[in-house]
């Protein structure tokens, strides 16, 4: 929904993070994750605060009326980007990992 009223583009670079593939062991992701991305996603959407503002925000966007659909939506908006900034630092810092972590070189 917040790609549908211009809130989220996933493709906008800004979106997106750099990975050292020497960081990683493996291409495959792991579970645990995308687990906890989906379980913090799927928390917030749960909520009766986001029931609603997903009912009204869908009722405007068949009004036509873009600019109350993105009004409704812009406070989940921010909070996917709190998420979003929180999982980007978790894996610069590398104390969350997407894939399989390389084991620590000796020197």
């Amino acid at each position: 929904m917040l790609g549908k009223v211009g809130l989220f583009d996933p493709a906008k670079a800004e979106n997106q993070i750099r990975l050292r593939p020497d960081h990683y062991q493996t291409e495959v992701r792991l579970e645990a994750f995308d687990q906890g991305l989906s379980r913090a996603l799927s928390g917030m959407m749960s909520t009766d605060i986001y029931a609603e503002a997903d009912t009204n925000a869908r009722r405007a966007l068949a009004n036509g009326d873009m600019a109350s659909a993105r009004s409704i939506l812009q406070p989940w908006a921010e909070e996917v980007g709190e998420l979003q900034l929180a999982a980007k630092l978790g894996l610069t810092l590398c104390d969350a990992f997407l894939f399989m972590p390389a084991p620590l070189r000796s020197l």
